[in-house]
């Protein structure tokens, strides 16, 4: 059968399927999948029945497993982390079982400054760095027994740091490496990385989007691919060769995820990582028979226990030199694509004959003039005002001239950061102003990682701040970082630059519920209204005055939330657009049909449907832009601009 009716005959099982399933059955779904089976198998190749499986597989309930093993962790770490100084313990264990949130942040910055944070997380970048240097160092004792030592380590590292999804995720990709291997088809190592990926989609679709799932993948692959022509081309002895090879092919391989996905590019990583990987084995082993001694007896544990001290010593001295150089790394948000473009000009390079490496050439210089451009134009120093894509919280960003403001910080911290250095400049790392606006989670838990991240001069809460959990943790991140704060009530107003903000609440009503600080603030020409979680009686005291309430952005209550007072407040803005910061499918059922009947006569952006929205003043006109996170801002500088709100 030709290729497209083989295409066809997937593609209309899998919208049969997928048709069905969305009628609610998902059982008959399956059973149809499973019923087409036997016809596709004669007409489809393997790589189209897998792709069917996992589409009819996406409208399946998830798959929970109740892994767990934490107390394993904990008990194998207390040899090393009662007998031995700090944070050199913690180095210790996390080169084994992974974790760094016990480090202090200057020695945590100065990790992934110089790209070894992946040497204390057990992530599948990780584990499968330990797989291949382990393999490296087995490789005497034959193939089969290198792959069986790799594949029992990796299970053992898994079950000992804790069973985490992504831990076993991480030994699945360790065990489709080596299984090849066993097999006396190294060759056949992708096949069995394919076989591996099908199984784990499969089981959970949603895993393509996992980071870590992508690290795993791609740095298997590397060491699969580029660990062996890397160690032939590598001058050395073999040991140093073999280390070499495994941490570049493994680095080179995930460098663009890793790019994409931190907005950080380290200069030193080569040479850090280079310095390191003696350091690694030799830290992991007396690590483990240090754990191992201490589960029979703490006295047998205090020699391996020094002797890793003394490694995992060395080795923080060695990441904090390397850090402490001019450039150690530098902030470029998702630069997974500027890395792919200068891998494509480097095989270009490769593979054409000297005479026309000139063609390299002008293909270097044409990507190098295209990131400048984008870089001067992601600079751009506009008036603007950006409502972070965050899910189902609040993060706006705002920024007058050079001044910048972050109000509020959403309930997910990775998510805050990744749409935070989207929006911000390449190379930014200070905020003069960061705003919480009540102590929910949904608004605060995002700040400890962007105090973690960037540098900031003030902090501002509402006067008489909820005291619980949210306001605890706000308020110690703070003090860590000696950030000043200043509560604001009715009156207060704070000016920095070109950027003016106006507490508009809390009035010190007793009857109010909520402290909740409603701002005005003025970013050059554009003035815009947060209310954030105002109460009921916080709109009614604020409506006792409607004219101060003016403004040209509107972002409503409580993430569009249902208030009797929606119209009243619309009349009172008087908005040319409304701004809803909102996660898809929230179960509150926001922004509510109330809400957007009383906006029905102003543009409305909502980050759920639009991604990250973006406001700018052009001259008199003020322009929308809407964008996902993940993607560029393609309207900034010379390229375009963005349509006008209106």
């Amino acid at each position: 059968m030709s290729r497209v009716p083989r295409l066809a005959c997937c593609g209309i099982a899998a919208l049969a399927a997928a048709a069905v399933s969305q009628l609610g059955s998902p059982e008959l779904a399956l059973g149809l999948a499973v019923a087409a089976v036997p016809l596709l198998a004669r007409v489809a190749p393997p790589s189209h029945l897998a792709a069917l499986a996992i589409a009819v597989r996406s409208f399946l309930p998830e798959m929970s497993l109740p892994l767990e093993a934490s107390g394993m962790r904990e008990a194998l770490s207390w040899p090393l982390l009662a007998s031995l100084p700090q944070p050199d313990a913690f180095i210790a264990v996390g080169s084994l079982l992974g974790g760094k949130a016990e480090l202090p942040r200057e020695l945590r910055d100065a990790f992934a400054r110089t790209g070894t944070t992946h040497l204390l997380a057990a992530s599948g970048f990780n584990i499968t760095l330990v797989a291949g240097a382990l393999g490296a160092a087995l490789r005497p004792a034959g193939p089969r027994a290198t792959a069986a030592g790799t594949i029992a380590a990796a299970f053992a590292m898994a079950v000992a740091a804790g069973l985490a999804p992504s831990i076993v995720r991480a030994a699945l990709m360790s065990l489709a490496a080596s299984v090849a291997v066993f097999v006396g088809r190294p060759s056949g190592g992708i096949g069995a990385l394919g076989v591996a990926v099908v199984a784990l989609l499969l089981a959970s679709p949603r895993t393509i989007g996992d980071v870590g799932f992508l690290l795993s993948i791609t740095a298997t692959a590397g060491l699969l691919l580029l660990a062996r022509p890397l160690e032939h081309r590598l001058p050395g002895p073999p040991w140093f060769r073999a280390q070499l090879a495994t941490t570049g092919a493994a680095t080179l391989a995930s460098l663009p995820i890793s790019a994409e996905a931190f907005g950080r590019i380290s200069l030193v990583s080569p040479v850090a990582n280079l310095a390191l990987a003696p350091l690694v084995p030799p830290l992991m082993t007396a690590t483990g028979i240090a754990m191992a001694a201490g589960a029979v007896s703490m006295p047998l544990a205090f020699v391996p226990a020094w002797v890793a001290y003394a490694l995992a010593r060395t080795l923080r001295g060695i990441v904090e030199l390397a850090a402490s150089l001019p450039a150690a790394s530098i902030s470029l948000p998702h630069a997974g694509g500027a890395v792919l473009a200068v891998y494509a000009v480097g095989l270009v390079a490769m593979r054409l004959p000297r005479t026309r490496t000139l063609v390299a050439g002008v293909v270097a210089t044409a990507v190098a003039v295209s990131v400048a451009a984008a870089l001067i134009s992601a600079g751009d120093s506009r008036d603007r005002i950006i409502a972070l894509d965050v899910g189902q919280g609040d993060a706006f960003l705002l920024q007058a001239g050079e001044a910048r403001a972050l109000i509020d910080a959403g309930p997910e911290p990775p998510r805050t950061l990744r749409s935070l250095a989207s929006a911000l400049a390449p190379g930014t790392s200070h905020l003069d102003v960061v705003v919480l606006t009540h102590s929910h989670a949904d608004h605060e838990a995002g700040f400890a990682a962007v105090l973690d991240r960037y540098g900031v001069g003030l902090a501002l809460e509402p006067i008489g701040l909820e005291p619980n959990a949210a306001a605890s943790e706000w308020h110690d991140a703070l003090a860590r970082h000696g950030v000043p704060v200043r509560a604001l009530a009715r009156g207060d107003r704070v000016r920095i630059g070109d950027l003016m903000l106006d507490a508009m609440a809390p009035l010190g009503d007793p009857a109010d519920p909520l402290p909740n600080l409603v701002l005005r603030a003025r970013v050059g020409p554009m003035t815009a209204l947060f209310l954030g979680d105002a109460s009921e009686r916080e709109q009614e005291d604020l409506l006792l005055q409607p004219a101060e309430l003016r403004a040209d952005i509107y972002v409503p209550p409580h993430h569009g939330a249902a208030t009797p007072h929606a119209g009243e407040l619309v009349r009172a803005v008087q908005p040319s657009v409304a701004l809803i910061s909102v996660g898809a499918g929230n179960r509150y059922g926001h922004p509510t049909p109330e809400t957007l009947r009383a906006l029905s006569g102003v543009r409305t952006l909502r980050t759920d449907r639009d991604g990250t929205l973006d406001v700018l003043l052009d001259g008199d006109i003020l322009r929308c832009a809407t964008r996902t996170t993940a993607l560029p801002r393609p309207w900034d500088g010379w390229l375009s601009r963005p349509p006008p709100c209106a």
